[in-house]
């Protein structure tokens, strides 16, 4: 059974796109929040759909894809029920490609404790207020992303205990295809 599509477009990407043999309702939307949240940030001409996220327990969720994925549970969606994704512009693409990426080697779970380290959602969460503003996402990512003082691998696609237990310190990179292309060497 096909769903109609209620959700953004830009979960009918990440499922058609995404390598990871583990992909939950509960890992769409943290990659829902990642793509989107990144990409709006880094590519000023994107041409993304807006995507309205609210501060819930387990991280940031779309409402549209929690009803459009309910049905699932826990369970790894069947990607045949998803339309053909839309096509967007080619920076836009790449982006969306990078942080796929990068973020979809993390399990759910980790996504969900990466998430509660994102400060727009840290501050939703505490005031209660529900809907994560789009401008505090897209400055948000913007900083954590700026070239300019270096850029840090996600804390939790990596234990980053392991670097204090051996002196190193976390690597930091001039850019986000940077990462990408260390991690895809590894």
């Amino acid at each position: 059974m096909k769903f109609k599509s209620l959700h953004p477009n830009l979960v009918d990407w990440i499922v058609s796109k995404s390598t990871s043999g583990d992909l939950t309702p509960l890992k769409i939307q943290k990659l829902l929040f990642y793509t989107h949240g990144i990409t709006t940030a880094l590519v000023s001409d994107h041409n993304l759909e807006m995507i309205e996220f609210e501060a819930w327990q387990y991280g940031p969720v779309n409402k549209l894809t929690y009803a459009s994925l309910r049905n699932y549970n826990s369970s790894a969606v069947n990607v045949r029920n998803f339309d053909k994704p839309c096509n967007y512009s080619q920076p836009t693409e790449n982006m969306l490609s990078t942080v796929l990426s990068i973020y979809q080697r993390m399990s759910a779970n980790k996504l969900v404790n990466q998430s509660h380290l994102e400060e727009p959602y840290i501050l939703e969460w505490k005031t209660k207020k529900g809907i994560i503003s789009p401008e505090s996402i897209r400055k948000h990512f913007a900083n954590k992303f700026n070239s300019s003082k270096g850029v840090e691998i996600p804390e939790f696609l990596f234990d980053k205990g392991t670097y204090l237990v051996d002196g190193l310190n976390p690597c930091t990179f001039k850019n986000i295809f940077e990462i990408e292309a260390f991690l895809n060497a590894m």
